[in-house]
C-alpha cells in the first residue's frame, strides 16, 4: 500500500457517510531498510494520535509515523 487514508466519521453521522466522504490521504513513508515495503497493517495509538505500521515479513518490524509528520 502507498498511502494511508484517514475518514471522519462524526457523531450521529452513519459508517455508510463516513466512507463516502473524501478521506485525508497520509502518505506512507518507505524506510531505507526496505522492510516495510508490503505493508499489512496500521493502527491509530489513541493518545498521541501516531501511526504504527507493520509488515508481511517475519519477524515483521513495526514502525512508528509521529502525528506531527502528517498533520
Amino acid at each position: 500500500y502507498k498511502h494511508a487514508y484517514l475518514y471522519a466519521k462524526t457523531p450521529g453521522m452513519s459508517w455508510k457517510e463516513a466512507f463516502l466522504s473524501f478521506p485525508a490521504t497520509i502518505a506512507l513513508p518507505h524506510p531505507a531498510t526496505g522492510q516495510l515495503l508490503i505493508r499489512e497493517s496500521l493502527c491509530i495509538d489513541p493518545y498521541t494520535q501516531d501511526i504504527f505500521i507493520t509488515s508481511e515479513r517475519v519477524p515483521a518490524p513495526i514502525y512508528r509515523l509521529p502525528w506531527n509528520t502528517f498533520n
